[in-house]
């Protein structure tokens, strides 16, 4: 994947969600959706109002499974049905709890996010999928991109504005990039420190 190539789609992700990244730096309230586009206006009554969003979270640590769900609890409108370890447990709650959204971790064990994500979007399209990674590498972003994910979050920088931001985005079709990758990736340039998920020599390769 060539640098002008990644830039083209995060380019066409940030046009998509506009608003979206405009509202998540002022912390505004709420998005209206037109089309593919998020823009800055009130949205939060209507998902209140609206069925509860059905999501699964999916990642190997028990206790960042814990902290995400303690957060999106705190949201009206979203309600966490299933929690899964590896993506070959996360594609059974797919079949069983019926997700609308999956926040989804690239590295674990065996079955991981990014093979997940291609099977989840070729065996269930409607669901939307968000990685939520430690990881901001382009390699990373642009794969899981590429293999179906809807949206690119941080863990080091999510918060609950954040996690609701993206699910809201999703939700109504379009895509959600955290500004820190947008902006990483649009300066040509990525954060040489990051640890790779699948480079076992690297002090930080305990998966995340």
């Amino acid at each position: 994947m060539t640098l002008v190539i990644l830039v083209s789609q995060i380019l066409q992700i940030l046009l998509s969600c506009e608003g979206a990244v405009q509202w998540a730096a002022s912390r505004d309230s709420g998005l209206r959706y037109h089309g593919n586009t998020c823009t800055q206006a009130s949205f939060s009554i209507t998902m209140a109002e609206s069925t509860p969003i059905r999501i699964i979270l999916v990642d190997d640590h028990d206790l960042v499974r814990a902290g995400i769900r303690a957060l999106l609890e705190r949201l009206p409108h979203v309600t966490v049905v299933g929690e899964a370890r590896n993506g070959q447990e996360a594609l059974r709650l797919l079949w069983e709890n019926h997700p609308d959204i999956a926040f989804v971790d690239i590295s674990m064990p065996g079955f991981d996010g990014l093979t997940f994500i291609r099977r989840a979007s070729s065996i269930a399209p409607h669901v939307h999928l968000i990685v939520l990674s430690m990881y901001s590498l382009e390699s990373y972003v642009s794969e899981a991109l590429e293999a179906g994910a809807s949206g690119y979050l941080l863990k080091q920088t999510a918060d609950l504005t954040e996690l609701n931001l993206a699910i809201q985005c999703v939700s109504a079709g379009a895509h959600y990039l955290t500004p820190a990758i947008g902006r990483q990736v649009m300066e040509g340039s990525s954060d040489p420190r990051n640890p790779s998920p699948h480079n076992p020599s690297h002090p930080a390769s305990g998966r995340s």
